[in-house]
């Protein structure tokens, strides 16, 4: 059984892109408890996306040890695998397969990851109840929303829909980089509520990166990347 006090270890982590001289990020030491909630701040340039980059084993630390759940990244043979199951990611950029429609773009990380999949049977809820649950929350409704191709949609709702994504199977930790920045400001409330109520309800640990300083106050800790440097 994973120790609830230790989701996300992280200790004497260094990191620097191949052409700097100087590293970007120096972690002496950073701990994160599972269901707690996390707001990164820093200007551009900071790490902030590379710090999620890494946590995510998308980039591997020149030097030092990540431990996510129990499970040393550097010895992650299988990262994408590792990374499916168990976190939830909101990119910045959406990254929705545009030739598949809403529904399909929800339910795609269940396709890879039995172990999501597996919670919402063990929980009686089809793919489609939760989708549908999933954007209801998100005020993303009528029109025949799930049968619509992602490309139609507005930049707020594409994003909504990769909101909704990113939280069905309840993974264990929920990434969002820069999250509200295309949704007016109802939207980005309704978002907030849910992603919070979700956490709650899976106990998942939430890691947030926003420039939006008004939102820092939501959240249990606040991270500067100015400590890290």
């Amino acid at each position: 059984m994973i120790d609830s006090q230790k989701c996300i270890q992280i200790s004497e982590l260094s990191f620097r892109w191949p052409e700097s001289a100087s590293a970007l990020l120096n972690i002496p030491s950073l701990s994160i408890t599972q269901g707690e909630s996390i707001f990164i701040q820093g200007s551009s340039g900071s790490g902030k996306s590379t710090l999620l980059n890494l946590i995510t084993g998308v980039l591997l630390p020149n030097k030092g040890n990540i431990t996510i759940l129990g499970s040393n990244l550097n010895d992650q043979n299988h990262n994408d695998q590792f990374r499916v199951d168990h976190f939830g990611i909101i990119f910045q950029q959406f990254n929705l397969i545009p030739y598949l429609n809403v529904f399909e773009n929800i339910t795609l990380p269940l396709s890879f990851s039995m172990r999501r999949k597996t919670r919402l049977e063990i929980a009686h809820k089809s793919l489609k109840a939760e989708a549908t649950r999933l954007l209801d929350s998100l005020s993303l409704v009528g029109d025949n929303i799930q049968q619509r191709n992602v490309t139609e949609l507005s930049t707020g709702q594409q994003q909504r829909v990769a909101v909704a994504r990113a939280l069905i199977g309840s993974p264990e930790i929920i990434i969002a980089d820069e999250p509200t920045s295309a949704l007016d400001a109802d939207a980005k409330q309704d978002f907030l509520d849910l992603l919070f109520q979700e956490s709650k309800h899976s106990h998942s640990t939430l890691i947030f990166v926003s420039h939006d300083q008004t939102l820092s106050n939501k959240f249990d800790r606040i991270l500067s990347m100015s400590e890290y440097k």
